[in-house]
């Protein structure tokens, strides 16, 4: 986007193209309407990566707390399988990794 001029402290005159916009909004492939001269598309209700990056870690870690059990095994019947000599790293080191990475 360029910012070509300014109406108020605030309001700004830009250039920016359709695919700029479709990433901000995440609307690939066809999903945004056609944008004509006097459309209005709100900017404020662009993606929101962080929000949704960290819900999806909470939901993450909350699964493999609950399930390292499982996983650990998982993990051990791939090794098995494989028939790997080196350790595969079990899912209970993996989330005290992760938790004290958080920390």
């Amino acid at each position: 986007m360029e910012v070509i001029g300014k109406v108020e402290s605030d309001r700004f005159i830009c250039i920016v193209n359709k695919t700029e916009i479709e990433k901000f909004l995440n609307l690939y492939y066809n999903k945004m309407d056609k944008i004509e001269v006097g459309s209005c598309i709100n900017l404020g209700k662009g993606y929101d990566f962080y929000h949704d990056a960290m819900s999806a870690m909470a939901c993450t870690e909350k699964f493999v707390r609950e399930n390292k059990d499982v996983i650990d095994a998982v993990f051990t019947g791939i090794q098995v399988v494989c028939n790997k000599s080196e350790e595969i790293e079990s899912a209970s080191a993996m989330f005290d990794k992760i938790k004290k990475k958080k920390e």
